[in-house]
């Protein structure tokens, strides 16, 4: 049974404001802590040598970000926020600036670290902050867990944005309780789950979905549902194509591969970062040497800059044709070598071409520039205000489209542990709204119109000129 709330709200008092203001002082500080001696030794390198053999190291000092930064998050939660006890806690008490304080840390490495996540390596991370996570599960980037009280099934997946366990809060309270997820069930792409969730065993939850409300329904095994509120869909596609050692049960050899391709994953985006960034302070001190420095720099800086947001552009576009090279229409289980491939040059671009160079671009017309180097073909004068593409390749916009902020265009699907890959067309001046999400196989008619938090489920197709809303998208009723 939830926890009962309190019969009155908890006297006020300035600590706990006083106490979250100070918290959000420090957070810079945490922010840049676990990178900055990596940056220093960088830098001591480059005065002590001659030319740019410094960076050689630059991958160790990857690494050791890495490490220091999951140390960091559960030092943080041991020492700063200690066990937490399912209940019901006043938001203005000392409990709640913890768990706060605890939880900006925990969400800064959600992003800092995010090559990290969906790999052999964050189970270990996870159970050192207290989830307690079953065998061969898999953990993409969720969001909001707390750690005590969540507990992830053997074999389970959770897919990308997960929000996991988001606590109830109201009435000057936040409420925490258990939610646990059963044995090989899979959450899908934005799901959430709110705090106190219990999933049964094989129970799919779809994209951009919540289970259902009552109990008995989400522990229904082998059940599967979408949307929000969630119905139940009566149809599961299930896998006959692979057996269970390549989706469940891999050999050593499998899992030997796996560590050391996701060894690179996790580490490539930040060395190349060092790398790049050390180069351009090296460019920069140069500067200083020369008489007129300072005016140089201030000059110079911001071309320097923009070579720097290229380069990682760069090296993305040049790592996913050596990798991968063209995506096609494919099926490949999740203990293969093209999956983890595929999800190397992902993460790289999420992490590094993205977050140093295409952010500032979304909504310009530069951006489509970039996205057809990575191979999706893109018409001519389109609005794209996201760049949630994957499998480049496949993804066909037409002339005048627009792709609202943070749009979705995912041509693959994991909910079976086999990555279904596909493609998308999208006609000319049809839109797709913003946190919308397209799933592969699905077309959408020229001049149609998609709404915001809206799904277009696999294999559909919204015909010319209509206008569709919901998840799953329905017909849209004129006002």
């Amino acid at each position: 049974d939830a926890p009962r709330r309190p019969a009155t709200p908890a006297p006020r008092n300035a600590g706990p404001a006083i106490g979250l203001f100070l918290c959000a002082l420090l957070l810079p500080l945490v922010a840049i802590l676990p990178i900055a001696p990596g940056l220093i030794a960088l830098i001591e390198l480059d005065w002590a040598t001659s030319g740019y053999a410094y960076v050689a190291v630059a991958p160790l000092l990857a690494v050791t970000y890495v490490v220091m930064m999951c140390v960091l998050t559960v030092a943080a939660k041991r020492l700063i926020l200690g066990r937490v006890a399912p209940a019901v806690y006043a938001l203005n008490s000392g409990f709640y600036v913890r768990y706060w304080f605890v939880q900006q840390i925990n969400d800064l490495a959600l992003r800092l670290l995010h090559p990290i996540f969906a790999t052999l390596y964050v189970v270990p991370w996870y159970r050192a902050l207290g989830v307690k996570v079953g065998r061969r599960a898999e953990i993409s980037t969720a969001s909001a867990i707390v750690p005590d009280l969540v507990e992830i099934g053997e074999e389970s997946f959770i897919a990308d944005s997960v929000i996991f366990g988001a606590a109830r809060i109201g009435h000057g309270t936040i409420e925490l309780a258990h939610t646990k997820i059963g044995r090989r069930s899979f959450i899908g792409n934005s799901a959430l789950l709110p705090s106190g969730t219990q999933i049964g065993d094989e129970v799919l939850v779809g994209v951009l979905s919540k289970p259902p409300s009552d109990p008995a329904l989400a522990t229904e095994a082998g059940s599967t549902w979408f949307g929000s509120p969630a119905i139940k869909l009566p149809v599961r596609q299930v896998n006959t194509m692979f057996d269970e050692g390549a989706r469940f049960n891999p050999s050593r050899a499998l899992i030997a591969t796996r560590l050391s391709i996701e060894a690179v994953r996790t580490t490539l985006s930040l060395t190349a970062f060092l790398v790049f960034f050390s180069l351009l302070l090296s460019v920069v001190g140069d500067l200083d040497d020369l008489d007129n420095g300072g005016l140089l720099i201030a000059t110079t800086f911001p071309f320097l800059y923009v070579g720097f947001c290229l380069a990682c552009g760069i090296f993305v576009l040049a790592l996913k044709w050596v990798v991968v090279g063209r995506y096609k229409v494919t099926t490949a289980p999740l203990w293969s070598t093209f999956v983890w491939r595929t999800e190397l040059v992902t993460a790289t671009y999420e992490n590094l071409a993205v977050a140093n160079l295409l952010e500032p671009l979304r909504g310009t017309p530069w951006i489509g520039l970039y996205l057809r180097l990575m191979g999706a073909k893109v018409g001519k004068r389109c609005y794209i205000d996201t760049t949630d593409l994957t499998e480049h390749d496949l993804v066909t916009i037409g002339d005048d489209v627009a792709l609202n902020d943070f749009a979705g265009l995912q041509t693959h699907l994991f909910e079976d542990r086999v990555m279904k890959v596909g493609a998308i067309r999208i006609g000319d001046r049809a839109t797709i709204g913003s946190l919308a999400i397209v799933l592969y196989d699905a077309e959408i008619g020229a001049d149609a119109q998609l709404g915001d938090l809206s799904v277009v489920m696999k294999g559909e197709t919204l015909p010319d000129g209509t206008n569709w809303e919901g998840s799953p998208a329905r017909i849209a009723t004129e006002a």
